[in-house]
């Protein structure tokens, strides 16, 4: 980590909240990196990411009040901060260390959004309504409980739902973008009847995430079964007729 940037993105990935991180000037500034950890290569924030180095008793949200991480103000904002945070100038200790922190937290964010276009910020409005639990409890625990990876995935196959308002696509595109190989049947009698093949196991974590897909992207009249692990039997098909791994349908 070289940035303060980085730093927060660290946070985030080992459940830490941005404001449990405090940034405080560097005792001894490292002309080559703009964050001073003790070791260079530091990969995580520990409880020793200030006065030892140790990369062992890692922090998670909640078991310590804040982290210290010394930065280098003047590696990129020398003509913005040499006057401002001159380390020979003294007072006002304490106001000090609190206009440093606000701003390294202030400019981390800048950096942070610097990348972001339209479209991410579209997504990150959905992400709001669904921690603010606009779409319901259900479907916020559910989003929860999708991994970092799957997040933004649901976001993205969502905004696109908004923009074509086909939702049927929609939903065919988000399943086999979360599972490795599902199948979906769409019936030829009855318009609103899917048949969907997950091949996973079936668990409470499983059953939320395809339950909460199902009320983002279907209408409410579609009926849709699930087969988790075994596919249901097709005559004709020997590889869904196998005894012990076959559900009646």
């Amino acid at each position: 980590m070289n940035y303060v940037w980085e730093v927060l993105l660290k946070g985030a990935s080992q459940g830490v909240a941005a404001g449990n991180i405090r940034f405080v000037p560097a005792r001894v500034a490292n002309p080559y990196t703009e964050v001073a950890f003790e070791y260079l290569n530091t990969g995580r924030l520990s409880a020793g990411s200030l006065d030892t180095g140790s990369l062992d008793a890692v922090v998670s949200a909640g078991s310590v009040g804040e982290i210290s991480v010394e930065v280098n103000p003047l590696y990129r904002f020398n003509s913005v901060f040499a006057g401002l945070f001159n380390i020979n100038i003294t007072g006002l200790q304490a106001t000090r260390e609190a206009v440093f922190d606000i701003c390294m937290h202030y400019l981390a964010q800048l950096d942070l959004r610097s990348g972001l276009d339209r479209q991410d910020y579209y997504m990150r409005f959905i992400e709001q309504d669904f921690n603010e639990g606009i779409f319901g409890r259900e479907v916020r625990e559910a989003v929860n409980g999708l991994t970092e990876e799957e997040g933004p995935i649901c976001l993205y196959h969502l905004l696109q739902l908004y923009r074509t308002g086909n939702q049927r696509d929609s939903f065919r595109s988000i399943v086999t973008s979360l599972y490795k190989r599902p199948i979906m049947y769409e019936s030829n009698d009855a318009n609103n009847e899917i048949l969907l093949y997950l091949g996973v196991a079936e668990n409470e974590t499983e059953r939320a995430k395809i339950d909460c897909l199902i009320s983002l992207f279907l209408p409410m009249q579609d009926k849709v079964h699930l087969f988790f692990e075994h596919h249901f039997g097709i005559i004709g098909v020997d590889e869904t007729m196998v005894l012990d791994e076959m559900v009646l349908f």
